[in-house]
């Protein structure tokens, strides 16, 4: 038995061979044991789930909620099928631990003062013990049952059957003067038996049958597979055609178009993070992400491919051509995917650039501090915001210049023109 003080307590929670299930106040997610691939399985906005339990032999997930309405609920263990089990009886219900060898689920309850256990498939709720001050985690080994108390500063033990008789039979203080004494936990073999699993690797299953997460579902052997990043299609994770990406700091996140805090990010591997990240464009047919970076000496613009995004290539700054020396500053950025070209704008230098992908610059000598590239080898729109706030058009040359818009404009700062 290994009792944990109160500042590592969640630490040692029960464990898979594959993956550990954590969870946030709202919020269940699960991932490998390494940290990687990290999913939401399951999100609420009216409960409060406070303490989880993981059966891997009945391949259930378990959880106390401490709502308005206290409950103890189960899923399986990709989150799907959940269930209310016990929804009486319960006041402050937490500590939840699961015995696999007699499927019954065991709790501590801070307002009643109390340890209950009840069947792993709900019922009522039954009584193990009253004489609780104040329980700060719970464990069983066999026919005992272990528990901390944090206002008693003691870890105590006692059989883990509900009492059959009038008489409290008092329990065993293990060990005393623990002050900031927390979580429990019972180390045996006993208490984590061996079970088969689909998800298993074996000599004839050389790899997991799942790319990134595999659940093994009560009742049958067919993992169920889940994709952390990417969607699913068959048991593979693949990445769809269509999505968002926004800039966080320094950083770009992909994102899907509906919005599901369950969904899985739609790229199999996040970008790394990018210092100094400013602004960032997109080649969908090249498959490139084209981004500004700025210090106070410099402004560089640089691209990678989607799929190998540590190898970065500079396309303009001072590293590469002499003449970007004098650009400090970039105030927007857009591609022209068709031409192959990026345009950009420096805001009070009063100028707007078109670069070709090679590396190859041309001044269009316009006022402007935002462009929109078009998808026609003969537009580009540009806002001029000095004196006179308005959002031009020109060629892609940068020549036969046309006011579209000057009235109800005051300080334009970005501007998209829809394709379609």
């Amino acid at each position: 038995m290994v009792a944990v003080p109160f500042e590592e307590r969640g630490k040692q929670r029960e464990e898979q061979a594959l993956k550990i299930l954590r969870l946030w106040l709202t919020v269940g997610q699960v991932c490998r044991l390494d940290g990687s691939n990290h999913k939401v399985i399951f999100t609420t906005k009216t409960e409060t789930p406070t303490s989880i339990a993981v059966d891997p032999v009945g391949r259930y997930l378990y959880w106390a909620d401490q709502g308005q309405k206290p409950t103890i609920q189960r899923a399986y263990l990709d989150g799907s099928r959940r269930e209310v089990i016990v929804s009486e009886g319960l006041a402050e219900p937490t500590d939840l631990i699961v015995d696999v060898n007699s499927r019954m689920l065991y709790w501590t309850d801070a307002k009643l003062d109390g340890i209950f256990r009840v069947r792993s498939n709900g019922g009522a709720p039954e009584l193990v013990r009253t004489d609780i001050a104040s329980a700060a985690g719970v464990a069983l080994l066999g026919q005992n049952m272990f528990w901390t108390d944090n206002r008693l500063e003691k870890v105590f033990k006692a059989s883990s059957k509900p009492n059959q008789t009038s008489l409290l039979l008092s329990p065993v203080a293990l060990t005393a003067n623990l002050k900031d004494v927390g979580e429990v936990v019972a180390f045996s073999r006993d208490n984590q038996p061996r079970a088969t699993s689909p998800c298993q690797v074996t000599d004839n299953l050389r790899k997991t049958p799942c790319p990134q997460l595999c659940f093994a579902t009560p009742g049958t052997q067919a993992p169920t597979c889940a994709c952390a990043r990417g969607v699913l299609k068959g048991r593979t994770c693949e990445e769809p055609d269509t999505y968002i990406m926004f800039a966080d700091g320094d950083k770009i996140i992909d994102a899907n178009i509906e919005p599901d805090v369950k969904s899985s990010h739609p790229l199999k591997e996040p970008f790394p993070p990018v210092d100094n990240l400013q602004i960032f464009d997109v080649d969908v047919t090249m498959r490139r992400i084209y981004y500004v970076t700025e210090n106070p000496t410099e402004a560089n613009i640089s691209w990678f491919a989607m799929n190998n995004a540590e190898n970065r290539r500079l396309l303009l700054g001072p590293g590469k051509q002499k003449t970007a020396e004098k650009i400090r500053h970039i105030s927007d950025m857009k591609m022209d995917w068709i031409g192959h070209k990026a345009y950009f704008t420096t805001g009070r230098m009063g100028k707007v650039f078109a670069l070709d992908v090679t590396g190859c610059t041309r001044s269009l000598s316009i006022r402007a501090t935002a462009t929109s590239s078009g998808p026609t080898p003969d537009t580009n729109r540009m806002e001029a915001s000095a004196y006179e706030p308005r959002i031009e058009r020109s060629n892609m040359a940068g020549g036969d210049r046309h006011i579209i818009v000057s009235e109800g404009v005051s300080l334009p700062a970005a501007i998209v023109a829809d394709y379609r």
